[in-house]
């Protein structure tokens, strides 16, 4: 390389042009330019490169874990949903089972009121449709079922009793006292049916379950 002084600008700028470079008065070729910093713009460009991606991976991270929570906090409404629709089946089936506990209660608390009398097959039926009365109520109505079912077989004893003599002179006595105490039977289940309704009503009130 040759040193042209002051006197050759132009043939400088065209020697620059021609592989070398022009560094504060001097004269340095391109390729030792290169070499001479390719190593620092070769980890600064890697530098950049790194945290481009490391930014781009933590966006895609950020809309992934927002869309797993919204898409966790859709599953939970779901599922709250599902299970208040779950309770309110089951209440609702709840209360037919126990109203029609009460029904078959009332029906039969009816014939015997009207009739003096029931049926053995009437009383079968009340004895097979409230079986599951313990699973369905507390203590207090499968006692108070048991209670009027007694009162109605006793009923049902003492008019099958009193037709069974009375034809017999000679136990008039005998069948005037089960009359007396048909009556009274008959009379207290006459008032039965507003102390049944008052028993069951807690358990068949909306808001009860």
């Amino acid at each position: 390389m040759r040193d042209c002084g002051g006197s050759c600008g132009a043939g400088k700028v065209e020697e620059a042009f021609n592989g070398e470079l022009l560094l504060k008065g001097g004269v340095v070729d391109y390729w030792e330019f290169f070499k001479a910093f390719a190593g620092p713009i070769a980890t600064v460009f890697a530098s950049l490169t790194a945290v481009g991606v490391a930014v781009t991976f933590g966006i895609i991270q950020a809309r992934i874990s927002r869309s797993q929570a919204e898409t966790a906090a859709a599953q939970k409404d779901i599922a709250k949903g599902q299970l208040n629709i779950a309770l309110e089946r089951m209440k609702h089936d709840l209360f037919e089972k126990r109203f029609a506990v009460f029904e078959v209660a009332r029906q039969l608390l009816i014939r015997a009121v009207q009739h003096d009398h029931v049926d053995a097959g009437e009383i079968i039926k009340f004895n097979m449709e409230t079986a599951d009365a313990e699973f369905l109520y507390n203590e207090d109505i499968v006692d108070y079922l048991d209670s009027l079912r007694s009162r109605i077989v006793r009923l049902r004893q003492v008019n099958t009793q009193i037709k069974s003599i009375e034809d017999n002179e000679r136990l008039e006595k005998r069948r005037g006292e089960l009359i007396d105490k048909a009556a009274d039977i008959a009379i207290e289940l006459s008032a039965e049916l507003p102390i049944m309704i008052a028993k069951f009503k807690p358990y068949l009130k909306l808001g009860s379950f």
